[in-house]
Order: structure tokens, then C-alpha cells, then sequence
């Protein structure tokens, strides 16, 4: 039987190996299909949420300065970004498109979408571990 240090040790060398997933195509996406790339939730929208601010698009997604961070499109050409009303830290940009794009990322793979209008939302990290209540 292998304890734990080894079969973790043996996980990180297969992934260590492995290459990156297969990028993903969407030649259709109806409002409230979404996509996951890595911590990144990508939702479309049917239309842009009226009284929302234009922004200055920017390639990168999600804030940040690590690798894990670079969920970036790899064009800006007919993209407009929006600022969400009264965002929340779990809330991105909306990005409407009016042609296909792709985000890259250099560990999750990249992912094209059709043209739209997108929602970005990003994972909750949790401060404390999770646990039961003791009376």
C-alpha cells in the first residue's frame, strides 16, 4: 500500500507531464450556458444589462500577476467591455463581441466563443477551512 506523500508525489509528476487540454470551440452558445477555465466562470448573457458604463477593454480577465491570472483574450478587435452595478470581489467585466474570441491561459487550455455577450465571474476562495459545528 503507498501512503499518502507517495501517490501525491506520483500526481504531480503525471501532471507535470501531461500536456494542456485540447482548446474548446463553441460554435453555439445559448444565454446561460457557461464556460469554466480554471477559477474563470465565463456565463453568456442574452443581451448587455441596461445602464451599465462602458470600460477600457483590456486582454487579461482576471486581476492578478501570477500565471494562474492570465485568462486573456487574444484580441480586443470588436470587444467592449462593461462594468458590472454594484459589483461584488466575485464579479468581472461584461464583455460583448461581436465576433468570435479566444481566451488563453497557459495551464487550463484556451477556449473560443461565438460572438455575444458575456458575464465573467470568478471562483470564491474560502478563509477557513470548513467545520462542523460543536455545541
Amino acid at each position: 500500500m503507498q501512503t499518502a506523500v507517495e501517490v501525491l508525489t506520483k500526481i504531480e509528476a503525471d501532471a507535470k507531464v501531461k500536456a494542456k487540454p485540447d482548446p474548446v470551440i463553441y460554435g453555439t452558445m445559448a444565454p446561460n450556458d457557461y464556460h469554466r477555465q480554471g477559477d474563470v466562470y465565463i456565463l453568456r448573457l442574452k443581451t448587455v444589462p441596461k445602464g451599465l458604463k462602458t470600460e477600457k477593454a483590456q486582454s487579461q480577465l482576471a486581476p492578478g500577476e501570477t500565471q494562474g491570472s492570465r485568462h486573456c483574450l487574444e484580441s480586443l478587435d470588436g470587444v467592449t467591455f462593461y462594468s458590472p452595478v454594484s459589483p461584488t470581489p466575485l464579479d468581472g467585466p461584461i464583455v460583448k463581441t461581436d465576433r468570435a474570441m479566444t481566451i488563453t491561459h497557459p495551464e487550463h487550455g484556451h477556449v473560443t466563443l461565438p460572438a455575444g455577450c458575456y458575464s465573467i465571474h470568478y471562483q470564491r476562495q474560502y478563509a477557513q477551512e470548513l467545520k462542523r459545528v460543536q455545541d
